[in-house]
């Protein structure tokens, strides 16, 4: 088949949204599918993949902020040519929309006109904007340039949150009740879509994670001495201070010894070590992909601090694709980590330290979880996504 992706968020900062999407292009050539992107951004010269197939739609500007980095597209006539020739000329088969923003407003309507499929996969729909004074204006004013932008009204469904969240969730609303099909990576995020009022039909296909090599190591031992690494953005709805805090109280509690390492950047990257620079604690910062795969491999167990944010976080695939399980604290989660994760009592610090202790004082949990994950991993597995999503397009 020929399929068209669309994506609004920028690929110079690869996030989740982006690294899933990516993985999933590949995994559906891999099969022997066609597959191009619509791409909202300018074409990189020191790209790390292929683009040869990409499609690049210049945005008028950027709506950012300290959380969210959102192009903005303007609907021009000029536009809807330019998406209905390149939909048209390649015989897209299926368009598959990546994204909530502007771009992916404007494909899925010149789809619907020309009779193309349209699927929508939601990769948060669990957007974290707290409430301030000026919280409601922001999202009055946000909703009044979108729909300008869109030229199109955002429908009203039953979005829970802040002003400035149901906003976001109502843009991410608005492309799936005109998609044909909504994918959702987690059985949690579709359960939120239906308590939102959709009734577009909704699939659950976890993201697929294609590991660089086949090189992962088992673990060979059920040390005292563990390794445990976080690996994210050090910013508020990834929580990394309550699991530092929780570092902090297990170190205090127990005298076996455990390493713990950071890896990433964000607003509270100088908090943290402020607070917690502890003699067990190594602050990685910013690191390349490669290193970040190696101190996966070099840990015992990799942690997932975030909670009721994510709806299915990509580094658990890594995890345990690299055959490593996972410490977590979100319930909601369950794609992988129900085989081989290790859930908290709670999400609160003193949970992640009673957690830490008992793996510390009992490392064979570690090494039973560990020989969960090749099960685990199979979800993951591109070749499973692939052929769902075939006979999904196909359906």
């Amino acid at each position: 088949m020929r399929i068209a992706l669309v994506n609004d968020y920028s690929l110079t900062r690869i996030g989740g949204a982006v690294t899933s999407m990516l993985e999933q292009k590949k995994a559906l050539e891999q099969a022997g599918h066609t597959v191009f992107l619509i791409q909202l951004g300018e074409r990189q010269p020191e790209r790390t993949y292929d683009d040869s197939h990409f499609f690049y739609i210049k945005p008028h500007f950027y709506m950012t902020d300290s959380l969210y980095n959102m192009p903005m597209l303007f609907a021009r006539k000029k536009h809807d040519r330019l998406i209905k020739n390149i939909l048209v000329e390649n015989d897209i088969d299926i368009v598959h929309v990546q994204t909530e923003l502007t771009l992916g407003h404007l494909v899925t309507r010149v789809a619907n006109i020309l009779g193309i499929p349209v699927f929508h996969t939601i990769h948060t729909f669990f957007w974290a904007y707290g409430p301030t004074f000026i919280n409601p204006y922001v999202a009055a004013i946000s909703r009044f340039l979108f729909q300008i932008a869109v030229r199109e009204k955002l429908i009203q469904l039953k979005p829970e949150g802040t002003p400035m969240e149901r906003f976001l969730k109502s843009i991410t609303l608005n492309v799936a009740v005109h998609a044909d099909m909504v994918i959702s990576p987690s059985g949690h995020q579709m359960k939120s879509l239906k308590k939102a009022g959709l009734k577009t039909p909704i699939s659950v296909v976890p993201n697929p994670f294609i590991p660089q090599k086949n090189d992962a190591t088992p673990l060979k031992t059920t040390r005292h001495k563990l390794r445990f690494v976080w690996i994210g953005r050090l910013d508020n709805e990834k929580r990394p201070l309550d699991f530092l805090e929780g570092v902090k109280q297990a170190h205090e509690r127990t005298s076996l010894p455990f390493m713990v390492d950071i890896v990433g950047e964000g607003i509270l990257s100088a908090k943290a070590k402020r607070r917690y620079s502890l003699p067990n604690v190594t602050f990685h910062g910013h690191t390349p992909h490669n290193k970040v795969v190696k101190l996966i491999d070099t840990s015992d167990m990799v942690v997932m601090s975030s909670y009721h944010f994510d709806n299915q976080p990509m580094v658990i695939a890594e995890a345990i694709s690299r055959l490593r399980p996972v410490l977590f604290c979100d319930e909601r989660l369950t794609e992988g980590v129900d085989i081989a994760g290790y859930l908290t009592k709670n999400e609160t610090a003193e949970a992640f330290a009673d957690a830490l202790i008992d793996l510390i004082e009992h490392p064979e949990k570690v090494a039973a979880l560990a020989k969960k994950t090749p099960i685990a991993a199979r979800i993951f597995e591109p070749t499973t996504f692939a052929k769902t999503m075939t006979q999904l397009y196909k359906s």
